[in-house]
């Protein structure tokens, strides 16, 4: 899937999806000022400033927590809004662009962002509450910055970003490497609302829906199949690079799947809380799950033909479309003590952690074979891979 052309920027289609506005900008600038204009709107309340402001944008219902806050969350729906008008472009270009298979229900549900951007760029220090803006200011940091000489034949531009010691080749590089200090992403999916830092994850979240007969790289560690080489690469790292705990001696496969095992393993340090009640939780998404159970009435709402379920949470919303619609209720997993049989790996998951007593990743692979109703289930398990097989039949 290589990319044949850039969308263009100059020719946007950018609907405002703000309560029932039918408005659709054509330009980043004017839809911009359009949407800001119903933030500003939103917090002209005639009865004087509020503590919580819900966000009216469409499947969104995000409660921020000031007025600043509020302008800080509506102007990112204004850049995820050219973000998925980019990847819908892309996606258009290809004829064999895989479609997107997962839950719409996430579309406009964007990044928690509760503090202005700033701008750590040597001497400037600018805040600016639209991502569009920020990113638009330090790219042109990128583009006034000028090749200096490392030696006498060598010249490059240096990352001039707070605490930075990098170095690149071009500005286009830099521009690049920026990126990694911004978290600025580039092209978001039109179904989901997943946000991707380059075209290529964009193709790579594309290409790991595709059939399954149409995944031929095969992992030789655990057989599960991958629509790409690279993905096949990016997957093996799982079973070849490994971190040691050093608290439980449990393996991770990175620094980062490390740094979250032991948050939720090996600390009781919860930041945050909750505004409603005592709860308080170790990261935002707990907390923002926790939040909808607060809500007085279903928020989520299952669009599939003459099924009338309906949710508070989105959590309860995605196991019902699980479970009811993609599963239609067969048991594909096993406990391969206890025999048991279950409908989704998460339930297998705190099956073998609460009634086995086995620590380790919260996370197993398991793959069904078409030739006979068996699978392959991968544990990781104090620093070990177990591979165990196991037969999945029904239950009576």
């Amino acid at each position: 899937m290589a990319l044949r052309a850039k969308p263009q920027l100059a020719h946007l289609v950018l609907p405002c999806e703000w309560g029932g506005c039918t408005f659709v900008g054509k330009g980043m600038d004017e839809f911009c000022n359009h949407v800001a204009g119903h933030s500003r709107e939103h917090l002209s309340d005639p009865s004087g400033p509020r503590e919580h402001y819900l966000c009216l944008w469409r499947r969104c219902e995000f409660w921020a927590i000031g007025s600043n806050e509020l302008m800080i969350h509506v102007n990112f729906h204004s850049y995820h809004t050219k973000l998925k008008y980019l990847g819908a472009q892309i996606r258009a270009s290809h004829e064999d662009f895989p479609e997107c298979s997962e839950n719409t229900q996430s579309q406009n549900v964007i990044p928690e962002i509760t503090e202005e951007f700033v701008c750590h760029w040597e001497h400037c220090d600018m805040t600016i509450n639209n991502p569009e803006w920020f990113y638009q200011h330090v790219n042109m940091h990128a583009f006034c910055a000028e090749k200096q000489s490392l030696s006498e034949s060598k010249k490059a531009i240096l990352c001039r970003w707070k605490d930075c010691e990098g170095i690149c080749r071009s500005r286009h590089k830099l521009r690049e490497h920026l990126r990694t200090h911004t978290q600025e992403k580039v092209v978001a999916c039109p179904s989901c609302g997943g946000m991707f830092s380059n075209n290529t994850k964009f193709f790579d979240h594309a290409k790991r829906q595709i059939s399954e007969d149409q995944q031929v790289f095969v992992c030789q560690y655990c057989n599960k199949h991958f629509a790409s080489e690279r993905l096949l690469r990016d997957h093996v790292r799982v079973h070849v690079s490994h971190v040691k705990c050093a608290l439980c001696g449990l393996t991770c496969c990175n620094l980062s799947s490390l740094k979250v095992h032991i948050r939720f393993r090996h600390s009781n340090e919860r930041p945050f809380p909750c505004d409603f009640c005592d709860s308080s939780f170790k990261n935002t998404y707990d907390l923002r799950k926790h939040i909808e159970t607060h809500n007085d009435s279903s928020a989520y709402c299952c669009e599939v033909n003459r099924c009338d379920f309906s949710s508070r949470t989105l959590q309860t919303f995605r196991q019902h479309y699980r479970r009811v619609h993609e599963s239609n209720g067969t048991i594909k997993y096993k406990c391969h003590i206890c025999q048991k049989c279950f409908s989704w790996s998460y339930s297998l998951t705190l099956h073998l952690r609460k009634i086995h007593q086995l620590s380790g990743h919260s996370r197993f692979s398991c793959t069904q074979r078409r030739d006979q109703r068996s699978a392959q289930m991968s544990w990781f398990l104090q620093g070990k891979q177990w591979n165990i097989s196991h037969t999945c039949s029904p239950t009576p």
